[in-house]
């Protein structure tokens, strides 16, 4: 059933009349609707349109819809009011708050800013995640996409949108969620808790950050608190004489000590003898080392404290624990931790279920709202775990009996790693720390260099005060100009052969490089055309040219009419291809490594 009337009329527009389509349509609110065409066409083509939209009943005119701009701005509105702390039903973080903020700002408005909400469609959004997936991780596109719902679902709920794009072609984020590989084993644990517990204190950490540190690295790999539960933990939440501690607070950047992460997470948890060991003895420490008589009270505030008895940010945690690491040796090549904080609450929950305890235990235990969050992201194989071993070794005596090395012939003589640690016990055995790294011998004197062929490094000069030449050039002269021909500027190559700017610039002279910046912005400039012109013929609109590009929408509609920055550059800098020609002959020259004394010494090449 057509509901879209289309029709031919006059239209006079300037006192000027002529004959033009009307289409005709009252929209699901009865409101009457008309939009005018030049051929009928398009007319026919919009017409139908309508009548679908009307039939599945998602049409929604587009004076009744805003911009995506104006509806970011009424969801981040409404997102301030349920962050607000003055809303009794506020139930959202400020840093929440604030990672919404962001996004919005950086990826949302740029790519949707200006597009009506009616002219958005499933497979914008689909190209926008695909980029963001291509540029970002994975959970970053997860993230933005989840951000994208939300904002259509607010506009649906406020009658802006009939339909979200998304609801009949949801969108799947490419790639698949990455594995954690930071988890440490029972090896890495064990030999931190032994530097821990039986090693003296070092001279770089006083009494109480020294006490801190033992509460937050055993708190973490012993019980699964988040680093922020381990923050904002206090004095009257920790029971030493019933063996318990109560799971009530948080401390975060942006919101300070607030309520946990979950209503589940809300949760009361039983000391074992090494974290009860430990939080005794911070709390004989802490009050011994207070400025106020309070011996004899019990104690209150925060239980990681600085010396001004401040509280302790998740932030000042991990520096300490990257110092730790250090002190254990368990930092890799590249200088970075092998693990992070978070990740020994990760070691704990894979160390409950692979000691046997129930996966509901376990999940109640980190407080998560359900088990498929344990199961999914918790769970991890670690080397050590019983269970695997013992179906190993029975599969083995009863498939291959009498064979050396199956338990029923010789045993192997390989150690349980469950005697790595006893959880169970009051201490902790100590464990050899790894041998130091041989002190460095003495290298030879080195060999006086030869001046003409050996320059030196640092300065890229040979000794002496002599000009450069070509005879003296260092060997990323090479890749310097291919990466000038490439549009790179002198920051970006000093950055990348790791030499100086002065440097750089003054071997582009010696090779004939007078002005390698403006080259560099032709080169950028003439890529920058060449897409515009590429996406020009693919019929792409202003805007989208625009969002890809990079560029403002004043910008290309000033190279759509002719004035591109190419042109400019060109009347500004003369005949284009003979300043090519002489930056060929230039570079070809340099690599030969033939000196040309009348070019290179004499004078240099003023190419741009």
């Amino acid at each position: 059933m057509k509901r879209a009337r289309i029709s031919k009329r006059p239209y006079t527009y300037k006192g000027k009349t002529e004959d033009r389509w009307l289409v005709q349509w009252a929209d699901l609110k009865g409101a009457r609707r008309e939009k005018w065409f030049h051929n009928k066409r398009q007319a026919e083509e919009f017409a139908t349109r309508i009548d679908r939209e009307l039939a599945d009943n998602i049409h929604v005119a587009e004076r009744g819809t805003i911009t995506f701009g104006k509806l970011c701005e009424a969801w981040l509105r409404h997102e301030e009011r349920r962050a607000d702390p003055r809303n009794r039903n506020a139930d959202l973080r400020k840093g929440s708050l604030a990672a919404k903020q962001s996004v919005a700002k950086n990826h949302l408005l740029p790519a949707f800013g200006n597009m009506k909400l009616n002219k958005i469609t499933s497979a914008d959004i689909k190209r926008f995640i695909e980029e963001q997936a291509y540029r970002n991780s994975h959970w970053t596109a997860r993230r933005h996409e989840s951000f994208v719902s939300q904002v259509l679902k607010f506009a649906v709920e406020n009658d802006w949108l009939r339909v979200s794009p998304l609801t009949n072609k949801p969108i799947k984020v490419p790639g698949e969620e990455p594995i954690r590989k930071d988890v440490p084993e029972v090896e890495d644990v064990a030999r931190l808790l032994n530097v821990l517990l039986n090693r003296p204190r070092p001279k770089r950490f006083d009494l109480n950050q020294w006490s801190s540190v033992r509460v937050q690295i055993v708190l973490g790999a012993l019980l699964g608190l988040r680093p922020g539960e381990i923050a904002g933990l206090q004095w009257e939440n920790v029971d030493l004489e019933k063996w318990i501690i109560r799971i009530e607070h948080s401390l975060s950047f942006y919101d300070g000590l607030k309520t946990p992460k979950t209503r589940s997470s809300y949760r009361i948890l039983d000391l074992e003898p090494v974290s009860h060991r430990v939080l005794t003895e911070h709390a004989e420490q802490t009050r011994s080392g207070s400025t106020r008589p309070n011996s004899g009270r019990a104690l209150t505030g925060y239980v990681l404290t600085t010396k001004q008895r401040g509280f302790v940010m998740p932030t000042t945690l991990r520096w300490r624990h990257n110092n730790i690491l250090r002190l254990a040796g368990l930092i890799g090549p590249n200088g970075k931790s092998n693990f992070s904080p978070h990740a020994l609450r990760h070691f704990a929950g894979s160390l409950w279920l692979a000691e046997g305890m129930a996966l509901k235990d376990v999940s109640w235990r980190l407080g998560h709202q359900t088990t498929r969050m344990t199961e999914k992201v918790y769970l991890h194989q670690l080397r050590h775990d019983k269970r695997a071993k013992q179906v190993m070794d029975r599969v083995a005596a009863a498939r291959f009996p009498g064979i050396r090395g199956t338990p029923n012939s010789m045993p192997l003589k390989i150690a349980d790693a469950s005697n790595v640690i006893d959880l169970e016990a009051e201490t902790v055995p100590s464990l050899p720390l790894p041998e130091p790294p041989a002190a460095p011998t003495k290298p030879a004197p080195p060999i006086p260099p030869i001046p003409r062929l050996q320059p030196d490094r640092y300065t890229a000069r040979a000794p002496g005060r002599r000009p450069r030449t070509l005879e003296d050039a260092p060997q990323w002269l090479d890749e310097a100009l291919d990466l000038v021909e490439q549009g790179h500027t002198i920051v970006e190559i000093a950055r990348r052969l790791q030499r100086g700017e002065r440097t750089v610039t003054e071997w582009l002279k010696v090779a004939g490089l007078a002005k390698p910046g403006v080259h560099a912005a032709a080169v950028r400039t003439a890529k920058l055309e060449a897409r515009f012109a590429e996406m020009s013929a693919q019929g792409y609109q202003v805007v989208d040219i625009a969002r890809r590009l990079g560029c403002s929408l004043n910008t290309v509609k000033r190279w759509r009419i002719g004035r591109t920055p190419g042109n400019r550059l060109r009347q500004e800098n003369g005949a284009t291809q003979k300043l090519a020609n002489q930056l060929k002959t230039s570079v070809k020259s340099a690599r030969e490594r033939k000196p040309n004394t009348a070019n290179f010494r004499g004078k240099q090449l003023n190419l741009l």
